[in-house]
């Protein structure tokens, strides 16, 4: 298809990419068209950038960036497993060292209260005998005298024992003087 133009330039914009030719007829002051024909090939080149070389190297640029911003993250969660399961390690460790410093506490509490029990029965039974002695039967005066000094000496010895716990729980709480 002709162009007329009024000038001395021709302008030549959004051309398809690829080969074409240019025909270029002159035409006279008198309006009379030339019947030589000026043939001009030209080739419209494609940039860099818009081509199909450029494009997938551009979307497998883009899939290695994602790949490694995956693989970083992948690895920061590797990290940060790794601490969690040290400091939960840790936090086990201190827990079972707590645990078996409870038990042994617990065992000396337990071995505590049962000398405990045994220290003041043996005083309760040395008052309990002689007074049922003395409550259940004729005996003589020195007798009951007897046994009524040998319960209250196993009286003081039972406050004694009383007190030195009492001292025990006081120093304890820290109010022993």
């Amino acid at each position: 298809e002709w162009v007329n133009l009024s000038g001395n330039q021709l302008m030549l914009g959004e051309l398809a990419y690829g080969d074409a030719i240019i025909e270029i007829r002159g035409r006279a002051g008198n309006g009379a068209y030339s019947s030589n024909v000026l043939s001009i090939p030209i080739s419209v080149i494609r940039p860099w950038y818009n081509t199909s070389l450029a494009q997938a190297g551009a979307i497998l640029l883009i899939a290695l960036i994602g790949w490694l911003i995956q693989l970083q993250r992948t690895k920061r969660l590797a990290n940060a497993n790794l601490l969690l399961e040290q400091k939960v390690l840790e936090r086990t460790k201190k827990i079972n060292e707590q645990k078996v410093a409870l038990e042994a506490l617990d065992n000396t509490k337990t071995r505590f209260f049962t000398n405990l029990a045994h220290e003041l029965r043996t005083p309760l039974t040395l008052i309990n005998g002689p007074i049922q002695k003395v409550l259940n039967g004729d005996l003589s005066k020195e007798i009951e005298r007897k046994l009524l000094l040998k319960a209250d000496a196993s009286g003081k010895q039972l406050l004694e024992l009383v007190n030195e716990l009492l001292d025990l729980a006081r120093l304890e709480v820290g109010t022993l003087e």
